[in-house]
């Protein structure tokens, strides 16, 4: 068949062009560079990989009780070998960062500065940043315990949207056998239902093969570039309608 010209009606090419405008360039008016301490071996794997930045900060901001278990432990990046290093986010993820209320466990390591200092962004920021990483690492591989397992909480939910459970009065005989029959098939299964263990494996294969030298780091500290502000952040309502309507009309 011979392919058959077609043309879209001017207003959608014009939505199309005022899409585009300004790109490629546009792009670097979409990321904010910003300074955060985070465990040495955080920074060697951004450096390697800075688009691991993304799925750290997701992960940090949808965060759920069982998440919260592995940023208590820190298994995989402990608090007390930290450096200063640049990181480049889009606007979106600095802001979900940024925006996401968190108080970090002392008991865990943690040490904040004072709000008032300098220094507790880039402390606080590397905090959360840390637990991202540490969430992703810990989704790589299934929990020996069943209940600190996260894709069995997910399993579990689901089977119960479908009704799996009958209604049954929960801790019920009849409702515990169904459980331990689903908790057997999900541990036979597991490997083949997490949704989500990729990334983290890979974060497991860069902590064992990455050749990073701390102290190297530590010099370099002093000839990170400056911050971006933002002050992008102080949006006026005004100047959100503004930007809501040029993106979307």
């Amino acid at each position: 068949e011979k392919p058959v010209e077609t043309l879209a009606s001017l207003e959608v090419q014009n939505s199309i062009k005022n899409k585009l405008n300004g790109y490629p360039a546009k792009a670097k008016n979409n990321l904010h560079r910003a300074t955060i301490y985070v465990p040495v071996a955080i920074a060697a794997i951004l450096k390697h990989k800075p688009n691991l930045i993304s799925p750290a900060v997701q992960a940090f901001c949808n965060r759920d009780p069982i998440d919260m278990k592995s940023c208590r432990a820190m298994k995989y990046f402990p608090p007390e070998n930290r450096v200063l290093t640049n990181v480049t986010f889009t606007k979106c993820l600095y802001a979900m960062l940024i925006h996401s209320n968190y108080m970090p466990d002392r008991r865990t390591g943690w040490n904040l500065p004072a709000s008032n200092s300098p220094d507790h962004k880039a402390h606080l920021l590397g905090v959360k940043v840390a637990c991202g990483f540490e969430i992703l690492v810990s989704q790589a591989k299934p929990s020996a315990d069943i209940e600190a397992d996260r894709g069995w909480h997910t399993y579990l939910k689901s089977l119960n949207d479908k009704g799996y459970f009958k209604g049954l009065l929960e801790h019920s005989i009849d409702h515990n056998n169904l459980l331990n029959k689903a908790k057997e098939y999900y541990i036979n299964h597991r490997d083949t239902m997490h949704h989500n263990p990729v990334i983290g494996q890979e974060i497991l294969e860069l902590i064992k093969t990455l050749d990073y030298n701390a102290e190297e780091m530590k010099i370099g500290e002093g000839n990170l570039p400056k911050d971006d502000d933002d002050s992008w952040l102080n949006i006026s309502p005004e100047e959100l309608d503004k930007m809501l309507q040029e993106k979307y009309g």
